[in-house]
């Protein structure tokens, strides 16, 4: 297990997602490059659908802090 300093629901969608990418690294050394690839969107979109995700990426590329609400 690991230290979620989030907590609550937004807690349990990051341990989650956190899963996910898990289990999808593990999955990348039983699949082709091409199996792996068509499993991306998917992973994505679940990464960034959240006002978070789409906050850190705009402040990456507006090379600004961050102001993530955990929503």
């Amino acid at each position: 297990m690991y230290y979620n300093p989030v907590g609550g629901r937004e807690g349990e969608r990051v341990a989650r997602r956190l899963d996910e990418y898990r289990k999808c690294f593990k999955l990348s050394f039983e699949m082709s490059k091409v199996e792996a690839i068509e499993q991306v969107p998917a992973l994505m979109e679940g990464t960034f659908s959240t006002h978070d995700g789409q906050e850190g990426v705009r402040a990456f590329f507006a090379k600004e802090e961050a102001k993530y609400r955990h929503s």
